[in-house]
C-alpha cells in the first residue's frame, strides 16, 4: 500500500475514533472527567514494556516527560467537555487544527524553530475557519461562542506543549523510555480526577453495573484511534512528513461525511446541527481549515 494510502486510511480509522467518543460522552459516559480517566489511566499499562527501556530518565528528561504526559491529559480533558457541548463536527476540527498552529509557535520558543511568513498567514485562514465553525445562529445561550473557542484554543495548546515537551525528550532521550514515562505522566494526572466525589462515584457505578456494549465501543474507538496513530507513524518513513501533515483536513472530512450519514440514518443517536445554513457554514470553515493546514507544511 502507498504512503498516500496509508495517510487516508488513517485519519479515516481517527475519524472513526473521534465518533465513538462523541457516541460514548453522550449516550454512555457523559461526564468527560470519568471519560478521561478511562483513557488515561489506561496508559499505565505501557509499564510493561519498561523491562525492554534503558533505565529511567536523567531527573530534568524524567520531569518533562511527566509535565508532557500531564498536559495531554488536561488537554484530553478540555477536548472531550467540549465534544459534550458542540457537535462532533465542530469541536474536532477547531482542536485538531489550532494544535499543530501551537506545535509551531511553542517550538520556536522552546525549540528555535522558526515561522516562515506562509505559517503565520496558515495561522490566520485556521483560526478564521475555527471562528466560522465555532459560530452557530441557533446555539444555546449556555453554550457560548466565545467558551467553544476558548475551550477549544486551550485544549490545542496543551496538546501543542505536550507534542513539543515529547519531541523533546525523544530527541535527548531513547524513544521507547520516554514514551513510557509520558504516558506514566498521563496516567498519573488521571489519578487526580479521583479528588472529585462525583467522579469517583461514576466510575464506582460503571465497574458494580458494566455494559459490554459500552466496552466493546470503547475499545474498538480506541484500537482506531491507535492504529490510525501507528499508520501516520509509517507513512512519515516511507512518504513526505511536509504532505501527509497537510492531508490532516482528510479526517474532518471523513468525519462529517460519518455525521451526515448517521444524522440522516440513526438521527436519535447524534443532535448534529446538519441542515441548511448549518452544512454551508461547516463546508465552508472545513475547506478554510484545510487550506490553512496544507499551507502551514508548504
Amino acid at each position: 500500500m502507498s504512503w498516500l494510502a496509508l495517510t487516508i486510511t488513517a485519519y479515516g480509522l481517527n475519524a472513526i475514533g473521534i465518533l465513538t467518543d462523541k457516541l460514548l460522552l453522550r449516550r454512555t459516559i457523559p461526564h468527560a472527567a470519568v471519560y478521561t480517566f478511562y483513557v488515561n489511566a489506561s496508559g499505565a499499562l505501557l509499564l510493561l514494556l519498561l523491562p525492554f527501556a534503558p533505565g529511567i530518565p536523567p531527573l530534568p528528561l524524567l520531569v518533562i516527560a511527566l509535565l508532557a504526559g500531564a498536559a495531554f491529559t488536561l488537554a484530553s480533558f478540555l477536548f472531550y467537555t467540549l465534544l459534550r457541548m458542540t457537535d462532533a463536527s465542530e469541536a474536532s476540527p477547531i482542536v485538531g487544527s489550532l494544535s499543530p498552529v501551537a506545535v509551531f509557535f511553542l517550538a520556536a520558543l522552546m525549540l528555535q524553530e522558526s515561522l516562515t511568513a506562509p505559517q503565520v498567514v496558515a495561522f490566520g485562514v485556521i483560526l478564521l475557519g475555527s471562528v466560522i465553525l465555532a459560530h452557530e445562529e441557533h446555539r444555546p445561550k449556555r453554550d457560548p461562542e466565545f467558551t467553544i473557542i476558548l475551550l477549544g484554543t486551550a485544549a490545542a495548546f496543551l496538546y501543542g506543549l505536550s507534542h513539543v515537551l515529547s519531541k523533546f525528550v525523544y530527541v535527548h532521550h531513547d524513544f521507547l523510555n520516554g514514551m513510557i514515562w509520558r504516558t506514566v505522566g498521563s496516567s498519573l494526572a488521571a489519578m487526580f480526577l479521583l479528588v472529585s466525589h462525583t467522579t469517583r462515584k461514576h466510575i464506582v457505578d460503571d465497574i458494580k453495573r458494566p455494559k459490554p456494549e459500552t466496552g466493546a465501543l470503547f475499545l474498538a474507538g480506541k484500537a482506531c484511534g491507535a492504529a490510525s496513530f501507528v499508520l501516520v507513524s509509517y507513512a512519515y518513513t516511507i512518504g513526505s512528513i511536509a504532505i501527509v501533515n497537510a492531508l490532516a483536513g482528510v479526517q474532518y472530512f471523513f468525519l462529517f461525511i460519518f455525521l451526515l450519514f448517521l444524522a440522516r440514518s440513526r438521527p436519535h443517536l447524534l443532535a448534529e446541527h446538519l441542515t441548511g445554513q448549518a452544512l454551508i457554514r461547516k463546508l465552508v470553515s472545513l475547506a478554510l481549515i484545510s487550506a490553512g493546514i496544507a499551507l502551514l507544511f508548504a
